[in-house]
C-alpha cells in the first residue's frame, strides 16, 4: 500500500488509532501470543493426565473448535471493521447488553492472561532440572524477572503501532524457527532411541506411537489429587479415559488463545478487507500444525508418568521450564545445550506472549472507553486517549498496573497462588464463553445479510453469494452452531469434579475448583441482565434481541470506519446512500468511504481481473518458497 494512502495521511484526534499494520504484522501478532505457556510448559501436564493419544486428541479437538469460532469472528471482522469487533459487534447484531458483557469479559480474559505470562517469564527464568541443570538465574528471586519483564512488555508496547507490528513479525518468525528446530531435535533423538526396537521389544511403553504400545491413553485418572495423596480414587477403563481427557479440554483450549487477535487488529490494519482474511487463514493453520506436530513428537521421548511433568495440582506459580517435556526429553537424553536452548526459546515466548496479551487487553479496554462503557465519565475519557503515536498508553498503564497481581504468584503462603490460580481460571472460562458469543453473533450476522439481500440486494458486497464479499467461510452456519454447541457443554460441564464424590460439603480443593469453573457463567449473566434492566429502565429499549430487519441499515453506519481501506476516497460534500437512491449511486463493487458520523458514501472498486493471473503466478513458484511465503509473510 502506498505511503500517501489517506487511511496514514488523514488527521488524527486525541482518540484516533492509525492504520499502519500489513497483514504480516497481523498474522504474527496472534501467532506471537498463541505460542507461549499452553505449548511449551502446559503440554506437559496434558501429556501427564491423558498420555499421549489423549494429548493429541485434546489439542485436535480444540484447535477444531478454535477453527470454527475464529473463522465466523473472521467472516464478521473483514466486512465489519470496527475498532473493538469482540464488543462491537455483539451489540450491533444480537444486544447491546450482551455486547458490553462480551467486552469487559474479553478484556478480563487478555488482563489476567498477561499477568500470568509474566509470572510464567520469570518462573522460567529461574531454570532448574533435577539439579543436574541449572542456570545462575536460578539464585535471582522470580520477582525480579517479573518486574523487568513488564517493564519491557510495557515499553514495547508504548512504540508507536507499525514498530510494534514488526517487532511482533519478527518474534513470531523466531517462535516458528524455534519450535521447528525442537520438532526436528525431538524426531532425531525418538531415531537414535531406536524407535522400532521399542515398539517390539516394550509391551507397555507409554512414550511410543505404535500399533502395539498399550500406553496410547493414561491408565487411569485421579480426579482430585493433591500432593502427597494416594491413588485410592483413581478412575480406570474407558471412563478413567474420557474423564482424562474431558479434563484436559479446557487447558487445551486455553492455549489457542490469542487466535482472535487476528480481529482486535482490525482497527489499526491498512486494509482489513484482505489483511483480516489472509491473517485468519495462516494464524489457525499455523498454530494447530504446529501444537500438534509439537506434541506428538514430545511424546515419542517423554512418558506420561514421567515424575517431572507438570501435575494437575500444580499451580501457575510452579510452570518452571524444568517441568516442559521438549526439556525433559534433552535432558534425559544427555544434551544440555539443547535443553538450555529451549528454556531460552520457552522465556522468550512467554515473554512476547505477554507483550501481545498487553496490546489486546490495552485495545479492548480503549474501545469500551471510546463507547462509554466506562464509569465514571472521567475515568472513561482519559483511557480513550492516544498519544502522539497512535496508542492508547492510559489504557496500556491501568492494564500494566492490574498486570501487577502476577506477583501473587512468587511468595511462599499459598492462600494468595490458589487465589491467583482461581483467576487464572476465571480468565480462561472468560474466553469460552466470548467465544460463544461469537458464534450467537455470527448466527444473528447471516440471518441480517439474508435479510437485508432480500429486501434490498443493491451491495453485492455484502452477499455472501457474490464473488464481492471480503471473506466467505465455509460448512456456515453449521460451523457456527457447532462451535456454540461445544463452547456452552464446556462451559457447564468444566467443572465436574468439584460435584465428584460430593457429601454435602465441599472440601478446599473442591470449593477452589468450583469458583474457578462457575463464578465467571454467574458474573456474566449478572452484567448482561444488570445492563438490560438498566437500558430498559433508562432507554425504553426491549427485553429481546435486535431485529435483523431494523439491523440491517447498520451495515452501512457511518459509525463504523471504511469496509476497505485500500480504496478510501474523500469526496466532499459526502452523497449519503438511502433507499430513494438511484442504482448509480451505489454500484456493483462498491466500498463505504470517510464520511461524516450521519453519512456514508460508495465509490466502486477498480476491478482489474488479475486473480486468475495471481493464482496461476502463485503455483509457479517453487514449494519451498510457497512454504516460506505462507509461513513467515
Amino acid at each position: 500500500m502506498s505511503t500517501n494512502s489517506p487511511s496514514k495521511n488523514r488527521p488524527y484526534g486525541s482518540h484516533t488509532l492509525r492504520r499502519n499494520l500489513e497483514q504480516r504484522h497481523i498474522s504474527m501478532i496472534a501467532l506471537s501470543a498463541t505460542i507461549g505457556f499452553g505449548l511449551t510448559i502446559g503440554s506437559g501436564r496434558v501429556l501427564q493426565l491423558a498420555g499421549p493419544g489423549g494429548a493429541l486428541l485434546a489439542y485436535a479437538i480444540t484447535g477444531f473448535l478454535a477453527w470454527a469460532v475464529m473463522g465466523s469472528l473472521g467472516e464478521m471482522t473483514s466486512l465489519m471493521n470496527v475498532s473493538g469487533p469482540l464488543r462491537e459487534l455483539p451489540a450491533l447484531f444480537v444486544d447491546d447488553s450482551l455486547g458490553l458483557a462480551v467486552g469487559w469479559f474479553y478484556w478480563i480474559t487478555y488482563v489476567m492472561a498477561y499477568a500470568c505470562e509474566s509470572l510464567t517469564t520469570g518462573q522460567i527464568m529461574r531454570f532448574k532440572y533435577n539439579d543436574t541443570l541449572r542456570w545462575h538465574a536460578a539464585n535471582v528471586n522470580t520477582e525480579v524477572w517479573i518486574l523487568l519483564s513488564q517493564i519491557t512488555t510495557i515499553a514495547v508496547n508504548f512504540l508507536s503501532v507499525r514498530v510494534y507490528g514488526e517487532m511482533e513479525y519478527w518474534f513470531g518468525a523466531i517462535k516458528i524457527i524455534g519450535l521447528s528446530i525442537l520438532i526436528f531435535a525431538m524426531f532425531l533423538i525418538n531415531i537414535g532411541k531406536d524407535w522400532w526396537n521399542n515398539c517390539r521389544n516394550s509391551p507397555v511403553n507409554s512414550s511410543v506411537f505404535c500399533p502395539n504400545a498399550t500406553g496410547f491413553f493414561a491408565n487411569g485418572f485421579v480426579p482430585n489429587r493433591t500432593i502427597g495423596s494416594n491413588d485410592a480414587d483413581t478412575v480406570t477403563g474407558s471412563y478413567g479415559t474420557f474423564a482424562a481427557i474431558w479434563t484436559v479440554i479446557i487447558i487445551t483450549l486455553y492455549a489457542y488463545v490469542g487466535l482472535d487477535l487476528t480481529a482486535v487488529t482490525a482497527a489499526e490494519s491498512e486494509n482489513p478487507k484482505e489483511d483480516i482474511k489472509m491473517a485468519n487463514r495462516k494464524t489457525i493453520t499455523r498454530t494447530i500444525i504446529l501444537y500438534l506436530f509439537g506434541v506428538f513428537f514430545v511424546s515419542l521421548n517423554v512418558p506420561y508418568d514421567d515424575k517431572t511433568l507438570l501435575r494437575l495440582d500444580q499451580g501457575i506459580n510452579e510452570g518452571g521450564g524444568g517441568h516442559s517435556p521438549f526439556i525433559i526429553a534433552f535432558a534425559e537424553a544427555g544434551i544440555p545445550s539443547l535443553a538450555n536452548f529451549a528454556n531460552i526459546l520457552f522465556v522468550f515466548a512467554a515473554w512476547s506472549a505477554g507483550t501481545a496479551f498487553l496490546y489486546a487487553a490495552s485495545r479492548t479496554l480503549h474501545s469500551l472507553a471510546a463507547e462509554n462503557r466506562i464509569w465514571p465519565q472521567v475515568l472513561g475519557s482519559n483511557l480513550n486517549k492516544v498519544n502522539r503515536f497512535g496508542v492508547p498508553h492510559n489504557a496500556v498503564i491501568a492494564c500494566s498496573l492490574v498486570g501487577l497481581l502476577g506477583f501473587l504468584g512468587t511468595g511462599k503462603d499459598k492462600k494468595p497462588q490458589e487465589a491467583l490460580d482461581i483467576i487464572n481460571r476465571i480468565s480462561s472460562v472468560s474466553w469460552v464463553i466470548v467465544l460463544a458469543s461469537v458464534c450467537i453473533t455470527y448466527l444473528r450476522f447471516k440471518k441480517t445479510l439474508e435479510v437485508r439481500k432480500k429486501s434490498e440486494g443493491d451491495a453485492p458486497e455484502f452477499d455472501r453469494d457474490s464473488p464481492q464479499y471480503p471473506y466467505r467461510t465455509i460448512w456456515q452456519p453449521s460451523r457456527a452452531c457447532f462451535g456454540l454447541v461445544a463452547c456452552i457443554i464446556v462451559i457447564l460441564f468444566n467443572g465436574w469434579r468439584a460435584f465428584l464424590h460430593y457429601k454435602g460439603t465441599m472440601d478446599g480443593t473442591q470449593r477452589r475448583e468450583f469458583v474457578g469453573s462457575y463464578l465467571a457463567p454467574i458474573l456474566f449473566v449478572i452484567l448482561y441482565v444488570g445492563s438490560k434492566v438498566y437500558d430498559r429502565w433508562n432507554n425504553d429499549s426491549g427485553w429481546g434481541f435486535k431485529n435483523p430487519k431494523n439491523t440491517t441499515r447498520a451495515l452501512f453506519s457511518a459509525s463504523m470506519p471504511p469496509l476497505q481501506a485500500a480504496h478510501l476516497e474523500t469526496t466532499p460534500p459526502p452523497v449519503p446512500v438511502t433507499d430513494d437512491s438511484p442504482p448509480e449511486a451505489a454500484p456493483s463493487s462498491a466500498v463505504a468511504t470517510d464520511a461524516p458520523h450521519s453519512e456514508v458514501t460508495l465509490t466502486p472498486i477498480p476491478e482489474t481481473g488479475d486473480e486468475h493471473i495471481s493464482a496461476t503466478k502463485w503455483k509457479r513458484k517453487p514449494w519451498l518458497l510457497r512454504q516460506f511465503i505462507f509461513w513467515f509473510t
